[in-house]
């Protein structure tokens, strides 16, 4: 093993510990997002393929995850979006600027 590999592998190591230990927090809570508070963000947007179920599921439980207050996730404040699959469109754009 070369001492860049060592490196690469370093960091994707540290990185997964560091992902799997945010995991094991068990009512993280935000401050950030609010229905209710002035300045806070009131609403999370997110935009997703149709035919990628998987991450509006992987987004979902992240989003379920963090609490708001006792009883609502972040979820809550969610709206989805289905985002326009540039692989169906017959005609192309072309855009000038």
């Amino acid at each position: 093993m070369n001492i860049k590999d060592r490196k690469k592998f370093i960091n994707r190591f540290r990185f997964r510990l560091s992902y799997l230990s945010r995991l094991l927090e068990i009512h993280p809570k935000t401050k950030a997002f609010s229905a209710n508070k002035n300045g806070a963000i009131g609403r999370i947007y997110v935009i997703n393929l149709d035919r990628k179920p998987h991450r509006w599921k992987q987004i979902s439980k992240e989003l379920k995850r963090i609490f708001l207050n006792k009883s609502n996730t972040l979820f809550s404040l969610t709206r989805r979006f289905s985002a326009i699959d540039a692989r169906y469109l017959e005609k192309k754009l072309i855009v000038i600027f």
